[in-house]
């Protein structure tokens, strides 16, 4: 069976987005299957909510600190990417404001080229 079929992917990323933000330790501490509702709606309809909703419960609280390792040991890398597309953005427009300018240079010789044959 496909997790699809179990959890629909628009749930698990309403769950994922609890993990990007900076959570205080309480809020999973105290976290319940109705705060979880809350912050994911979907799991309100859920087909197995009965079932597994405590499962979840647990598993998403125990891989809170996992996941903060992961996150912590991957920012630099990301960061480091942010910065180098930025940089990569820089000079593609550079470079087009330069093309740009020696076009419009080219268009204004022609033209006054032109004008001078009248």
């Amino acid at each position: 069976m496909p997790w699809s079929a179990f959890l629909k992917e628009e749930c698990c990323w309403q769950l994922a987005h609890l993990y990007t933000k900076a959570t205080p330790p309480a809020f999973w501490d105290d976290l319940t299957v109705e705060a979880l509702e809350a912050v994911a709606p979907l799991l309100i309809s859920w087909k197995y909510r009965d079932a597994y909703s405590d499962q979840l419960l647990e598993q998403l609280k125990s891989i809170v600190e996992p996941v903060s390792t992961t996150y912590e040991e991957n920012r630099p890398r990301r960061r480091r990417e942010k910065n180098d597309q930025a940089a990569a953005y820089s000079v593609r427009q550079l470079l087009l404001a330069s093309t740009l300018k020696g076009y419009n240079t080219q268009v204004r010789v022609r033209d006054n080229s032109l004008a001078a044959l009248d």
